[in-house]
């Protein structure tokens, strides 16, 4: 077993994350559009990934934990995501990838991943991954390790918990002044941790803010009974917010662009923010859909949860072993 230690420090965000104008993308829809820049919440590597560590981090160090286990796909943000603030708190990284559709960007992050020092094992499926998980689980904890298990997408009711703070901060910006009240809000619905938390937030506000959650992954379990059991004890809510599940912008499944999608990405870059196919693309290209319909001349407000910070940059890259290599290549 590697040496590895406890958690001694907590992952420390940049509090609040800014929020601004797009004035670009204003004009090109004719309407008022802001944007919460948690790409943002990290000097190294931000975004909504790293709020959702914060709390399950804390969770570690209190359980004392010398290892972290997860599963993800290859090129997964989340995993890689994990694997750098776990590291940097010390501990040992494992985690289980399963297939993913290729792509320049996800092979870049998954060579990313191989160079912080984890444990990366391919597996065929989910069902596969979470066995694998189970195994490892139980040998380091005969090795005396205390192995501590990050939800897939690090989406648990704890982690919740960060989504919701971020929420929160919003609140506050808008009581401040920083920007006016949005009417709606964007956010991607991938394992319902972000849309979770910021729908408790919004809740505790009686606000007319509509939450508009763009599923970028094809799970029946993400509804909204799944998005209020993640965020139930979080604080009490006087009334649940308005929110509504966007299913058109999904195309043809997790991780396949559209072309919806890779226009948003060309139109939010006039404003600079780089957005992803996979996941903020989709919830932007729903925003622009509704600002030249449903939503017209409302004032709209994007969460923009992709990663950001030195590392999401970072050519610092390792190729893949030849496992994860054959497994990206033929599913096997």
């Amino acid at each position: 077993m590697d040496r590895v230690s406890t958690v001694t420090t907590p992952v420390v965000l940049v509090s609040p994350s800014p929020v601004h104008a797009l004035p670009e993308v204003s004009r090109a829809l004719g309407a008022e559009v802001f944007v919460k820049r948690e790409d943002q919440t990290h000097a190294e590597l931000g975004g909504g990934k790293a709020r959702k560590l914060v709390p399950l981090l804390a969770e570690a160090a209190e359980r004392r934990a010398t290892h972290l286990l997860t599963i993800g796909a290859i090129g997964s943000n989340h995993v890689f995501a994990t694997a750098h603030h776990g590291r940097q708190q010390g501990l040992g990284v494992w985690a289980a990838l399963v297939p993913h559709l290729q792509s320049e960007a996800a092979r870049h992050v998954a060579g990313q991943t191989c160079a912080l020092e984890v444990e990366l094992v391919p597996a065929r499926h989910e069902p596969h991954a979470v066995w694998q998980a189970g195994v490892q689980f139980q040998r380091l904890k005969a090795q005396g390790a205390r192995p501590f298990v990050i939800p897939p997408g690090g989406t648990s009711p704890r982690a919740v918990s960060g989504c919701a703070a971020a929420g929160r901060e919003l609140l506050q910006q808008i009581d401040s002044g920083l920007i006016p009240r949005p009417d709606a809000i964007f956010c991607v619905l991938g394992s319902g941790g972000t849309a979770a938390g910021l729908w408790q937030a919004l809740s505790e506000r009686d606000w007319p803010i509509v939450l508009y959650a763009v599923r970028v992954y094809p799970s029946w379990l993400l509804g909204r009974a799944a998005l209020a059991l993640l965020s139930a004890g979080l604080s009490p809510r006087p009334r649940p917010a308005a929110l509504k599940l966007v299913d058109d912008q999904l195309g043809g499944g997790y991780g396949t662009p559209t072309d919806a999608g890779r226009a948003a990405q060309a139109l939010f870059r006039h404003d600079g923010l780089e957005l992803d196919l996979t996941y903020t693309a989709k919830a932007a290209a729903a925003l622009i859909e509704s600002a030249r319909g449903a939503l017209a001349g409302r004032r709209l407000l994007f969460w923009h949860t992709a990663p950001g910070g030195r590392l999401s940059s970072s050519r610092d890259a390792l190729p893949m072993p030849e496992p994860l290599e054959r497994l990206w290549l033929h599913g096997g």
